[in-house]
């Protein structure tokens, strides 16, 4: 089975290794609609940001500062991949940190936007409050018994 592709969504490029990372591409819509919320000169933060789907929409159409945090090294790498795929595409700055959104977002300083598309499992919700300024954006999993 071929599992690695290129997904074009929103005017951007996002390369795609689904046997090492995952990906959502039903998330199109509201990655379009969160690029909308966004205000040109915000700084946002990402954690939890594997190949960057939503750094890249919202650095498409906003002239942001982001800061994305990845901790599968795959994810990660795959996501610089893609910066470089949407360098010319892109209006926003992205800072890419490899590393865990739990150690790392202690070193970090308060955003005024926190996008977390949480994985399965992690409750990171006091972590990713104390790092928004005026917007949280929690993206989390729910399980229907």
């Amino acid at each position: 089975k071929r599992l690695t592709t290129v997904h074009k969504e929103n005017g951007v490029e996002i390369k795609v290794d689904l046997s090492r990372a995952f990906f959502n591409p039903r998330m199109k819509g509201e990655r379009y609609r969160l690029a909308q919320l966004v205000k040109d000169g915000e700084r946002v933060l990402i954690p939890f940001a594997g190949v960057i789907p939503y750094v890249l929409v919202i650095a498409r159409y906003k002239n942001v500062k982001i800061t994305a945090v990845e901790l599968n090294e795959e994810a990660y790498k795959i996501g610089l991949e893609n910066i470089e795929l949407n360098r010319k595409r892109l209006k926003g700055e992205i800072e890419s940190i490899h590393g865990d959104a739990f150690e790392v977002l202690q070193e970090l300083p308060t955003f005024d936007r926190v996008i977390s598309p949480t994985p399965r499992g992690v409750d990171a919700l006091a972590l990713t409050l104390s790092k928004a300024r005026k917007w949280l954006h929690y993206y989390d999993f729910v399980h229907e018994e």
